[in-house]
């Protein structure tokens, strides 16, 4: 799926959607002082995949056993299973150390879970339903995720034991739900009437579509800072484009960057973190850093430090923020 770096060079052109969406598009390609900008790389055997991590340093995501894991100080725990299942993964981990993910294998059967002090507790699903999963949790110990239902397949909210059902945007028959921020704002994406999923932001209890860039047909919100800062990524029939959402207007990361991609997670100063052709890409104020040592990026703390995966397994990368002396190009 992933290619190569085709083009380097900058432009920054303000377009407008055919839904009134602002976009701009930011053309630039990594420098050679932004590839050496990694400080730290740690294996972090016997993790397989690492999913999350937080702002501690603690890392969730499955070991090699296909088991729920968490990596702390270079020792990884298995946290078990729901009764009656073999396998189990770990896809969230907040300030708290609270633990987020699901039990049994994807689709029927499986179910989401929160982990908290050795327990593993099973979450539920929607009235009507045989599965769930979840996919984020926030400092508040709010957790979303998507659950089977009477109704077809659900993102939900659940808090304080219950359950609640994000309903979809008008018309459609599916939504999921991936993170949710300190404020509780939450976002995914539904089905509409038109057909093609369409990112939602979902707030107090309303679920706002996001709409699309200018010549694509869907999108799909991944990740939300507690600025409100919303990363994900929106398909053409030729291409699929990581892309940041603030306040209205769309913003093409790296778009002369060859290969499909996208944008998985974005920390509360704004760093995200994504692939876009064969490069796993930190994006940092205007600057495009290629994470040589990591094939496949998938979450950042605070701290800029990146989780991921590369031909030996999984690592984790420390990635100091540009500076004036850096030598890497910002395009503002």
């Amino acid at each position: 799926m992933l290619k190569r770096l085709t083009t380097a060079g900058t432009s920054l052109l303000v377009l407008t959607a055919c839904n009134d969406t602002p976009v701009e598009s930011l053309d630039v390609a990594p420098t050679a002082a932004a590839r050496s900008a990694i400080d730290t790389v740690t294996r972090l055997a016997p993790l397989r995949r690492p999913y999350d991590i937080n702002q501690r340093g603690q890392i969730v995501g499955q070991t090699l056993e296909r088991r729920a894991g968490l990596w702390q100080d270079g020792t990884v725990t298995d946290l078990g299973a729901l009764a009656g299942d073999q396998t189990s993964l770990a896809q969230a981990i907040n300030a708290r150390g609270q633990i987020v993910g699901l039990s049994g294998s994807f689709g029927v059967g499986a179910r989401a879970f929160l982990w908290e002090d050795g327990e593993m507790t099973a979450l539920g699903t929607l009235p009507g339903g045989t599965f769930s999963e979840a996919n984020g949790i926030n400092d508040r110990g709010q957790i979303v995720g998507s659950s089977d239902s009477a109704d077809g397949e659900r993102a939900f909210l659940w808090e304080n034991g219950v359950m609640t059902d994000l309903g979809t945007l008008p018309g459609g028959y599916l939504s999921r739900a991936f993170d949710i921020n300190d404020r509780g704002q939450v976002v995914g994406f539904s089905t509409t009437a038109e057909g093609p999923p369409r990112a939602f932001l979902w707030e107090d209890g309303v679920m706002r579509d996001l709409g699309t860039p200018p010549g694509r047909f869907q999108s799909r919100a991944l990740a939300i800072n507690n600025r409100g800062q919303v990363v994900g990524s929106s398909a053409s029939f030729a291409s699929q484009e990581p892309f940041l959402w603030e306040d209205g207007v769309w913003t093409a990361l790296s778009p002369l960057l060859d290969g499909d991609g996208v944008a998985v997670d974005i920390n509360s100063r704004g760093q995200i973190v994504g692939d876009k052709g064969s490069l796993a890409l930190l994006w940092d104020d205007g600057v495009t850093i290629d994470l040589t040592t990591v094939g496949r990026a998938y979450a950042i703390n605070a701290r800029g430090q990146v989780v991921g995966v590369n031909g030996s397994g999984a690592v984790l990368v420390s990635v100091g923020r540009p500076g004036p002396s850096s030598g890497r190009r910002a395009i503002r």
